[in-house]
């Protein structure tokens, strides 16, 4: 018996050991150090810019210290803003993201190989990537050590790059028919700067100082769960109606129903008590009416 707890006792601190020996390099394909700060171009807007920033440290419900990131859409009407967070265990690689659920989930793994595969998704609260491979690419002029995934999950799929010392620099997303791409552009890593950031200069968050149009945006962020900003401008005063419709056309809810100033809004859309699926929304004022597609994935 002695013998035995012995045994027991080599095994326990053999694995400390091997979680304490970890390749620290693996933590250099996401750097989520606090100041990091990235620039894509996304084909979620018009404008086509899309800055994630790492503001500060927080600790959430669990007690656990994340690292709070601020994203930033930019695009021709105004500026959506949405904040996520992110921590990585030093022991075993597992990175972790915070739900709508407020519990944490593990997202990814930096610890794998090559063929590996990992049940958790970076984008998808659950499915299962593959690490595709590790391979050498250009990065603003630099030969870097990038690894290749991808993501299966219901409706769809992820295409993804991590590069070392820089983080993801590609990314394909598809929903069904709707298909969302971030290309890095530019970044500052530890202060140092990389590629364009200057193509920001001059952009704000601000509307425009006079609205002569209707305008829907697409809403913020898509895909979504379960809850999504969507902005829109009115150029004049009237009655204004939104409402949310099944892809097959049948009425879910009226969001707003009344009278408006010109002006740009923006309204928040929960969907807590809808089906994962392809949902649509509507924009009525006097004359003018279109409708936009949105995707709810639970």
């Amino acid at each position: 018996m002695k013998n035995c707890l012995n045994i027991l006792c080599l095994l326990l601190l053999s694995s400390f050991a091997s979680y304490g020996q970890i390749n620290k390099e693996i933590f250099k394909f996401d750097p989520i150090d606090i100041g990091n700060r990235w620039y894509y171009k996304t084909s979620q807007s018009a404008k086509g810019i899309l800055i994630k920033e790492i503001v500060k440290d927080t600790v959430l419900a669990n007690q656990k210290t994340f690292r709070q990131i601020k994203q930033q859409l930019i695009d021709s009407i105004a500026g959506y803003v949405s904040y996520s967070y992110e921590r990585i265990d030093s022991l075993t690689g597992d990175v972790y993201g915070w739900g709508t659920d407020s519990t944490e989930y593990i997202m990814d793994n930096l610890n794998h190989n090559p063929g590996d595969t990992i049940n958790a998704s970076r984008f998808y609260r659950s499915g299962t990537t593959f690490y595709d491979s590790l391979t050498t690419l250009f990065l603003f002029n630099l030969p870097t050590e990038t690894r290749v995934y991808s993501t299966f999950a219901p409706y769809g799929g992820d295409y993804y790059y991590l590069a070392k010392n820089f983080g993801m620099f590609y990314l394909s997303r598809e929903f069904e028919i709707v298909v969302i791409t971030n290309e890095l552009k530019g970044a500052v890593i530890k202060g140092i700067v990389y590629g364009d950031t200057a193509s920001v200069v001059g952009i704000t968050d601000k509307y425009p100082a006079k609205i002569d149009q209707y305008i829907l945006s697409q809403n913020y962020p898509n895909p979504f769960n379960p809850t999504t900003t969507i902005n829109y401008s009115l150029p004049k005063a009237g009655n204004v109606k939104r409402t949310v419709y099944h892809a097959i056309g049948s009425k879910v809810t009226t969001i707003i129903n009344e009278y408006k100033q010109p002006g740009n809004y923006s309204v928040q859309f929960n969907a807590t008590n809808l089906a994962s699926g392809i949902y649509l929304y509507r924009l009525e004022s006097g004359n003018y009416n279109t409708t936009k597609k949105f995707i709810l994935l639970k």
